[in-house]
């Protein structure tokens, strides 16, 4: 059932990259913009054959190879993570990851005509650009598009990740057979040092309020019969402590 929930939310994913893209090709002429936001941002079709500010254009071979590449450790990850639900925040940025890079790949693979037209024949295998619309003009940010943001977020998402939640846990130990049990002797010795912590805090402040009233004690003159009553009762349960412990 899990893994028919990640096929399910892999496809929706990708069929809404692949829907904003056949949008825009149906609708805009290439190297069209159209501001939403003035000059701020806007949308503006253009077909990129490599990657951001243009480099490894035309390289489509090497990204078929990348893409497979990171896929397979996508996928190796998400089922060795799946053994405990604490990966979870990690699993569905996964998800995220392997869909913008499916993706993009469909647009590599199979071309912007196949987008527009829906028809075989106009395939063009491994020749295809990658439709990017999405343009801070602001700043000239580079052009992209849904699956680039899915890419980028979710790579953002898991390292804000593995340094606050799992900043404790070591994930490399964890792909093996073995990861739930190690995952669980993580989170209690983190919970055990959690608790050791606050004790010794509760401690130090109990050890800084009595100082306080010791020192008000010895400080007040009015409180000197409350002293030495203080002081005889704990002689007495000194001599009483050591009566018992001889009678023992």
């Amino acid at each position: 059932m899990k893994f028919l929930r990640a096929i399910v939310a892999i496809i929706v994913l990708v069929a809404f990259d692949q829907y904003t893209k056949y949008m825009i090709v149906e609708h805009f002429a290439m190297h069209e913009y159209y501001p939403i936001a003035g000059d701020i941002f806007g949308l503006y079709y253009l077909q990129n054959e490599g990657m951001s500010w243009g480099m490894f254009q035309g390289k489509q071979v090497v990204f078929l190879i990348f893409t497979v590449i990171v896929l397979i450790a996508v996928g190796f990850l998400y089922v060795r993570l799946l053994r405990d639900s604490y990966f979870r925040p990690l699993n569905v940025c996964m998800l995220f990851l392997g869909s913008g890079a499916i993706g993009n790949m469909i647009d590599r693979v199979l071309g912007t005509e196949f987008l527009h037209t829906g028809n075989t024949d106009t395939i063009q295998f491994l020749h295809g650009g990658v439709v990017d619309f999405l343009y801070i003009k602001l700043i000239n940010f580079p052009v992209f598009n849904v699956a680039d943001m899915y890419v980028t977020l979710s790579i953002a998402v898991i390292v804000v990740l593995l340094f606050t939640k799992y900043r404790h846990v070591e994930l490399v130990g964890f792909l093996g057979k073995e990861a739930h049990q190690e995952v669980a002797v993580q989170r209690n010795e983190a919970s055990r040092s959690s608790e050791v912590s606050e004790d010794i805090t509760s401690k130090q402040e109990s050890s800084d309020i009595s100082d306080h009233q010791t020192d008000t004690i010895h400080s007040d003159p009015k409180n000197t019969e409350s002293t030495d009553s203080t002081e005889r009762t704990t002689f007495l349960h000194h001599i009483f402590s050591n009566e018992e412990e001889e009678d023992d």
